[in-house]
């Protein structure tokens, strides 16, 4: 007789199942199987990692024993838990975690709506918030001026109403030149154009704001956000403009116009990582690298940007190279977290394990919080295993586990 996989292992599991209850009877233990609805929750029994439910936690002395669940988007529990000799149960219901309620409209309708920077919908829509708090509100819709606010939302319902203008190409001339330094009147009249058919007059402002949006008041702005995504929706045809052929034949311009900027300013990293981004969206990755490439050696030395170019070389299995960049990070930045870590695996890979070893246990030092430390444990957790410090191993994985998140009822 054939026994099919899935009835085999249900055998096993009742086999272990039977031995383990077998045992809590035989001895003075006791072994306790912790279920939820809906499954998959995090438990941890007595402070310490023992599973996914459905779980049994076998060997545990008679007594009480803290309980706890976690599982994303639901309320975590605990609960003192009494358990006798032999075989226990205990069942929890999670509760999902309350959300508030947002409720945007705009006039016109069927606008864009983005809840902090992610585009979530059109209007009419109400969104679920999970973390309360203060959230900031953009809404947007071709040849209207964009809207937005800043909202605190609690856990109950809160409507928010945009009322869009109408956008006229004056409008965005005159607040240029009322305010030369804001990019967001650049992007917006750039994309006025584009819906106009004037893309020669687009295509010139967007070199503008190419050019603006490599100043050091830029780089970590809104404005350099959504000038970036404006590019990407011009680019890939994100709103209506003229059908497949016109994005056919706008592409090589917008192409043309980023690498015109980067000939104008070669140390403006944003046209790199722009024209960089499209030719990998469009199946062109190793033209993507080579616009990267030309970035880094343009730009002054830079451990971050090393880092970078180095785990583009761990993407291509050059991992010779990555180590250059990672060594040359470290040159720059001795306490940079992510070359050491980073470097470790290319020695890994490399066939290097010592050498892995020895940046992992330097990476530990300087990890920046504790979901990096966990993770360099558990990659330094693999690293001895293979060098058969199998005792070493079991330590680290036991250091991971115990950053595992918890939240307190």
């Amino acid at each position: 007789m054939t026994v099919s996989r899935p009835a085999w292992a249900i055998a096993v599991a009742c086999l272990l199942g039977g031995i383990a209850l077998l045992y809590a009877l035989l001895s003075n233990r006791a072994t306790i199987l912790i279920t939820s609805a809906p499954p998959g929750a995090m438990v941890s029994v007595n402070d310490r990692y023992a599973g996914l439910t459905p779980v049994t936690v076998p060997d545990l002395p008679p007594g009480k024993h803290l309980v706890k669940l976690t599982k994303h988007a639901y309320a975590p529990q605990s609960r003192a838990v009494d358990v006798a000799r032999g075989r226990s149960e205990v069942h929890f219901e999670l509760r999902s975690e309350a959300r508030g309620k947002l409720k945007v409209t705009s006039e016109p309708s069927e606008a864009e709506v983005y809840l902090d920077g992610r585009l979530v919908g059109a209007t009419p829509i109400t969104l679920s918030v999970l973390e309360s708090g203060s959230h900031d509100v953009r809404v947007q819709k071709d040849h209207f001026i964009p809207w937005q606010a800043s909202v605190a939302v609690a856990d109950a319902e809160k409507a928010l109403h945009a009322p869009l203008k109408a956008k006229m190409e004056d409008y965005y001339l005159a607040a240029i030149q009322s305010n030369p330094r804001d990019l967001s009147n650049y992007s917006e009249l750039c994309h006025y154009y584009v819906t106009q058919g004037r893309w020669d007059d687009a295509m010139n402002m967007l070199q503008k704001a190419i050019a603006l949006a490599a100043s050091p008041e830029q780089r970590s702005s809104d404005d350099l956000r959504r000038f970036r995504q404006e590019i990407e929706k011009i680019y890939f045809g994100q709103f209506d403009y003229g059908g497949l052929d016109a994005v056919k034949e706008l592409r090589p311009k917008l192409e043309a116009a980023l690498e015109s900027a980067i000939e104008s300013n070669p140390r403006n990293l944003q046209c790199y990582e722009i024209l960089s981004s499209v030719y990998k969206r469009t199946g062109r990755p190793e033209k993507a690298f080579e616009v990267f490439l030309r970035g880094i050696k343009a730009l002054p030395a830079d451990a971050e940007l090393r880092v970078l170019l180095g785990k583009e070389y761990q993407k291509r299995r050059r991992n010779a190279e990555a180590v250059e960049c990672f060594k040359q990070a470290l040159a720059l930045n001795p306490a940079s977290f992510d070359a050491h870590y980073f470097l470790a695996q290319s020695y890994r890979d490399l066939g290097q394990r010592r050498e892995a070893l020895d940046e992992l246990q330097v990476a530990l030092k300087h990890c920046p919080d504790s979901a990096s430390r966990m993770n360099t444990y558990v990659s330094l957790a693999t690293v001895q295993n293979y060098l058969g410090q199998y005792r070493e191993a079991i330590e680290s994985w036991k250091a991971a586990i115990r950053l595992q998140p918890y939240k307190e009822v």
